[in-house]
């Protein structure tokens, strides 16, 4: 694994504890437990819009859009 994709992974670590507690998120798979696998399955040109693309989404007007 490249050093790049070891320090946001690290960062992603040391954010969860503040993000909230699990069982909150939309998503059945939580957006940081998405971002470590995409990390970890794809490169990081790969991973990171898709995993910014996913943290965009999981915000209380997407919540408002998707009960309506």
């Amino acid at each position: 694994m490249k050093l790049a994709t070891r320090l946001i992974l690290a960062c992603i670590d040391l954010v969860r504890p503040v993000l909230g507690p699990r069982g909150v998120c939309i998503y059945h798979i939580s957006c940081q437990d998405y971002a470590v696998n995409v990390l970890e399955t794809k490169p990081l040109y790969k991973a990171l819009p898709l995993i910014f693309l996913r943290v965009l989404s999981c915000n209380p007007v997407t919540k408002w859009w998707k009960n309506r």
